[in-house]
This record gives C-alpha cells, structure tokens and sequence, in this order.
C-alpha cells in the first residue's frame, strides 16, 4: 500500500519506518526542510534502538522524505496523520491537527481515486470527526463514503522501545466509521495478524487511548501515595509492598511453562520522583480539561496531577532529613531524560527536582549518558554537566537517581570504594538498601532500619 505520514516525530518517524520495512511504500512528510534531508541521508533524529538499522535499510526504496505534503498525499492510497497535540493551560491544541488537514483536503481536491485519512495523534474523543472530516471534506469538496474516509489509529508506542513495540504490538485499535475504512486498517496491517485488536468506531477508539494513558499515570501516583504514607509512618519498605502487591492474582497472570509472570502494568506500581514524558502528563491534563467541558467533575483524574506535581518536595525533604540545611551543599542527579533508553527530558522529574535545589542554595552536578546540550533542561534549571558517574560522586555531597538508566545499576559497588561517599537518595526504587553500607534513602520508603 502507499502511504503518507505526515510528521516525523516519534510516532510518525517510527511508524513510518517501522511499516516501510513491513514492505508498504511510504513517504513521511515534514515542514521543516533541514530534517527532511538529514533524514534522506539516514541520521535518524532520536534515540531509539533499532530505528536507525530500519531507516538504513529501506531509506531510497520504501521509505522516503519530503516536505511537499500535497505530492505526498496524492501519491498515496491511505495518510496517516501523526502530528504534534500538545496541551496549553491544561487544554489539548488541535492546530497541527487542524493545519494538516486543511493541507490534505486541499491536495485531495483533484484526486479521481477514494483516499483514506487516518488520525494517528493522541487527540480529545470526537476530534476525528469534528476536526479532521469536518475539515478535510469542506477543503476538498469529497463525499465521504464514495471518495473520502476516515479512520482512528492509535499509538502504544513506549519511548525507548517503540520499534519493538510496533513491531510485537500488544494490541491494534481500529477506529472506522464505515466497512471500507475497516479494510483499510486491516489491510495495513496485515503483517500482524496475531496481534490482538479492537475494532471499534472512531470516538472509542480516541478514548481507549486516553484511558490507557491516564491509567498509568493513575497506577503511578497512586504508587507514590502508598510511598508518601509508608514514608511517613517509617520503617516500611515501599517496594517490598509494591512486590507483594505483583503478586495478585489480579496483576500477574499464570503461563503453562513459567508459572506466574509479573504483567507489564506492575512497572508503573512502584514509588517513585514522578512520571513525566510527551504523553502521560499531556493526556491527563487534556482529559481533565474535556471533562470539565463536558460537566463532568474529574476528581480522581485531577488528584493524580496534584499527587505527581508534588513528589519531587519529597526528594527535597528526604535530603533535608539527611543534610540538614541545603544552602551550599552540592547535589549530583543522576539521569535527565524522563526515562531510560530515550533522549527525551519533556516534563522530566529532573527539572523541577533541580529548580527546587536551586532555590534552596545548592550547587546542581548533573550526568546522564545520553542527554547532552539540552536546552528543554537548561533554560529551566541551573546545573553543571559532568561527563562520569564517578565525577559525579567524587563531588557530591548527595545524589538523587532520576533516570533507571542500566549504566547506574553498579552504583553500590561504586560508592563501596569510596573513603567518603555522597548520600544516596534513590528517586526510583532502583536498588537494594542491602547493597549499601553507607547512607541510603529511597521515595516512598525513607530510612529503613
């Protein structure tokens, strides 16, 4: 099948690519020309593991670039649109939605053969509709049905494993309106055809997204909540209740040859300095805001935001337990980017963990192995990069690990070699308080004696 996808960030780059290499024809579009041809000649712009050998092997044969959206699209069968919705005050902002779609109806205007339109943005339910076919059929004068259609798609992609995630999807939203729209999302993805799906029509499919988004986020802060409590009571290992929580029944499922396996979702049951990224905090707040459109009071969506915009005081009041007065003291965070295995610092934990420390009179060390010159995180905190783990230690007074990273994982033998180590404060209930003999302080769990 031919296709247009139009963006080239994370989702459209990696859905692009990803169905390019599944043997469809596809030209991914971007208005900015610089990218485009850093893309034709195979520097892939984001850290992503498996993305760059997908682009090297199918740039120039199934999988182009171009910035001219109208040749894209009317060289196309089916457009994907998978632009940027980010969120204002709260509320989610349709204008790359709204922009490209007026684009696509414009070069459709001509077009003598049906052409499928599919929202892959996370967007507000109803969007595909109201938005996208209200204003694709009004630029290009198409009946929809005959000449037109239009479809929802949604993307499960986690950052640092998105190609794997597309490539073993564990799950396939259709969103259609109409039988044809149907074919066509089953057609184009007809190289999975044992990925389990849900065939629904377009506002479901819209909400099924948010809903998956918002529960992570949910199960994260509710994490951070029972962290807070058993913190504050003293003596409780957080993330010994959150193992003994996995254990349900009904958060781990039985397989014939391993017996029970920990489901993915108990990952986001641990304590923690809070979630960040493009889309959990983006989506919450979008949802809370379409609610509250709708008079619908969303408490319990609300209370999730309240509880993730305060965790990074807890990392303050552990160091303030431990250090006593901050003012002078200098604080190592270990980790930028908002998870691991991504160069992504959106709505990091790191930034707002930094300011704090700022304004308390610390001096801010930072070190991450991949995020380097970043201005999302040096317009907004004031810190120094160091390039080592060990530079990092050598002149802390304290460090706070931000980021999972794997690199971080030999942290106690480390400090174990060290005649004066720093604090650690253990943002992620990354380790073992067994493995360190010297000061060691987890979120969610305090001093354990």
């Amino acid at each position: 099948m031919n296709i247009a996808v139009i963006g080239t960030g994370y989702v459209g780059l990696v859905s692009g690519a990803c169905l390019a290499d599944k043997g469809h024809h596809v030209i991914c579009v971007d208005s900015r020309e610089e990218v485009v041809n850093a893309l034709r000649d195979g520097h892939c712009p984001i850290h992503e593991e498996g993305l760059p050998e997908i682009l090297e092997r199918n740039v120039g044969k199934t999988l182009s670039f171009t910035t001219d959206l109208g040749g894209a699209v009317t060289a196309s069968r089916l457009t994907l649109i998978a632009v940027g919705t980010p969120t204002h005050d709260g509320e989610i902002d349709l204008s790359q939605v709204r922009t490209a779609s007026r684009q696509i109806g414009q070069a459709l205007r001509n077009a003598t053969e049906r052409h499928t339109i599919i929202l892959k943005s996370t967007c507000v339910p109803g969007t595909t509709r109201s938005v996208v076919a209200d204003i694709i059929k009004a630029e290009s004068g198409k009946a929809e049905g005959p000449e037109v259609g239009f479809g929802a798609n949604p993307e499960f992609l986690t950052e640092g494993q998105a190609v794997p995630d597309f490539m073993n999807p564990d799950r396939l939203v259709f969103g259609a309106d109409t039988p044809e729209v149907l074919e066509d999302l089953r057609e184009l993805y007809a190289a999975f055809p044992d990925a389990p799906r849900v065939e629904t029509n377009t506002a479901t499919a819209e909400m099924i997204k948010y809903s998956s988004n918002v529960l992570l986020a949910t199960l994260v802060s509710f994490s951070n909540e029972i962290g807070n409590v058993a913190a504050a009571v003293g003596n409780i290992d957080g993330a010994q209740v959150m193992a003994g929580m996995h254990l349900s029944q009904y958060l781990t499922r039985m397989t014939p040859r391993y017996g029970r396996s920990t489901a993915q979702i108990s990952g986001f049951l641990q304590p923690g300095c809070g979630y960040g990224g493009s889309c959990l905090p983006k989506d919450l707040a979008a949802l809370v805001k379409f609610a509250e459109g709708r008079g619908v009071d969303p408490v319990l969506l609300r209370s999730v935001g309240e509880v993730n915009r305060r965790q990074p005081n807890v990392v303050l009041d552990l160091l303030r337990n431990e250090l006593g007065d901050l003012q002078g003291k200098t604080i190592g965070i270990l980790g930028l980017a908002f998870k691991p295995d991504t160069s992504d610092t959106r709505q990091t934990p790191a930034v707002p963990v930094m300011s704090k420390l700022n304004a308390a009179g610390c001096a801010v060390l930072a070190y991450d192995p991949v995020v380097k010159n970043d201005e999302t995180v040096s317009s907004a905190a004031k810190f120094d990069s160091v390039d080592s783990v060990d530079a990092l230690l050598e002149r802390s007074d304290a460090v706070v690990l931000i980021t999972k990273w794997e690199e971080f994982a030999d942290l106690p033998d480390r400090i174990r070699s060290m005649s004066n180590p720093p604090l650690v404060v253990d943002g992620r209930q990354f380790y073992d308080p067994q493995d360190f003999s010297s000061k060691y302080v987890a979120v969610g769990s305090g001093r354990i004696d």
